[in-house]
């Protein structure tokens, strides 16, 4: 016979949209379950009740709690906000080649999506570490230290505008990322001189390397001069 699980769901009350009281078999106090719509993910914690009604209005006085100082960093005025100045920032580099909008706009990660709303003048390096945590969270496999470096050049960007509206005063430090070293191949003698004998036969047969032909002058590009 399988043995039931403690934490099966015995009773589930559900309260209001992203909001529900639950009873498991691991506890006699009913559970509340609330939806964090910024974290994208519930969190969860006893009412240290045992009467459904009671647990009811645990729950609710949780949840008010809950999004009262969840949107104390919210921005009161759209001018002010994280999104306003990110727009900007999109504006001023438009017809520019770089990744800069698409981290910006990604769903459910990108920068807008998580710090839209917020009153830029109240971000601060803790905020900007919880989303490259955030970042992580979402993914298999830990981001790369370059990729979210370019994150907190983007948040650091969009930051600088309000500055310069004197809606910020001082720049937040951005957290250090670990970047791993990878030097360029350096050619052994042989391999470069290979590579010369190469790239000059190709030179005489007229080659092209993405609809561009091949020259003397770029096979002499890469001519090492003499050390006497």
């Amino acid at each position: 016979m399988t043995k039931k699980s403690k934490n099966r769901v015995i009773k589930k009350k559900l309260l209001r949209k992203g909001l529900a009281i639950l009873l498991t078999g691991q506890s006699p106090y009913w559970l509340i379950r609330l939806r964090d719509p910024v974290a994208q993910k519930y969190v969860s914690r006893s009412s240290r009740e045992t009467s459904r009604v009671e647990a009811r209005d645990a729950a609710y006085e949780f949840a008010d709690s809950f999004h009262s100082k969840a949107n104390s960093d919210h921005a009161v005025r759209k001018a002010t906000s994280f999104e306003h100045y990110a727009k900007q920032l999109m504006v001023m580099q438009k017809g520019q080649s770089n990744g800069d909008s698409k981290l910006l706009n990604r769903p459910k990660d990108g920068l807008i999506y998580y710090f839209g709303k917020h009153d830029i003048s109240k971000i601060t390096t803790g905020m900007v570490r919880d989303y490259l945590f955030h970042l992580d969270e979402n993914r298999p496999k830990l981001l790369a230290g370059s990729t979210k470096a370019k994150h907190t050049i983007i948040i650091r960007k969009v930051l600088t505008l309000a500055v310069e509206d004197g809606i910020l005063n001082i720049l937040p430090v951005m957290p250090k990322q670990k970047t791993v070293d990878t030097p360029r191949h350096t050619f052994t003698d042989r391999e470069y001189k290979l590579f010369m004998t190469t790239a000059l036969a190709c030179s005489k047969r007229g080659d092209k390397v993405r609809g561009v032909r091949i020259t003397g002058h770029h096979v002499r590009m890469f001519e090492v001069p003499l050390v006497s």
